[in-house]
């Protein structure tokens, strides 16, 4: 009878939202199912169908931002573990860019700022002995070779004064085009 139909489609609809509260959103979507199949025009089970179906696709992105998240953090693990301090500075802006103001994030933070103030001495140390091949190789004429050191120099430490002049004394010594 249409009364006894109309009644099992009102407990498919309040099955589905009971399923849907507790996040089964498949079994959810099977009663509705269910229930469109006996009253196609149902526009409480049409509209619940999407809302649920909506729900679903919103948790499985959700699961999948965070999987990336946890991948990315554990990359940046791995790169302080062995030093790598712009490897593990990349995987952490791609972990931020997941799920920003996260407190892990903060914690792999801190990290990476103690290896950099604990890099900063060996920069400069090496920084200096870029330079000072640079200098050797100058004054073999080797210019090119030369500005390769200061380059060199000025990535182990940007704020290398000296290599920063020379490479502008190399580069006002050379012709123009």
């Amino acid at each position: 009878s249409a009364r006894a139909r109309l009644q099992g489609v009102a407990n498919l609809v309040a099955s589905a939202r009971d399923k849907a509260s507790r996040k089964k959103y498949d079994l959810a979507l099977e009663d509705l199912g269910r229930a469109l199949a006996l009253d196609p025009a149902q526009g409480e089970a049409l509209a619940l169908k999407k809302d649920i179906q909506a729900r679903k696709d919103g948790d499985e992105q959700d699961r999948a931002r965070e999987s990336d998240f946890r991948s990315a953090t554990a990359r940046a693990r791995d790169a302080l573990a062995r030093k790598d301090a712009p490897e593990a500075r990349r995987a952490l802006e791609e972990a931020r860019s997941l799920k920003p103001g996260s407190p892990t994030l903060e914690e792999i933070e801190k990290k990476l700022a103690r290896l950099d103030e604990s890099r900063e001495p060996q920069n400069r140390m090496d920084a200096d002995e870029a330079y000072r091949k640079g200098m050797v190789a100058y004054r073999q004429g080797r210019s090119p070779e030369a500005a390769g050191f200061f380059r060199e120099a000025l990535r182990l430490d940007p704020g290398h004064e000296k290599s920063a002049k020379a490479l502008e004394r190399l580069a006002l010594a050379e012709p123009g085009p």
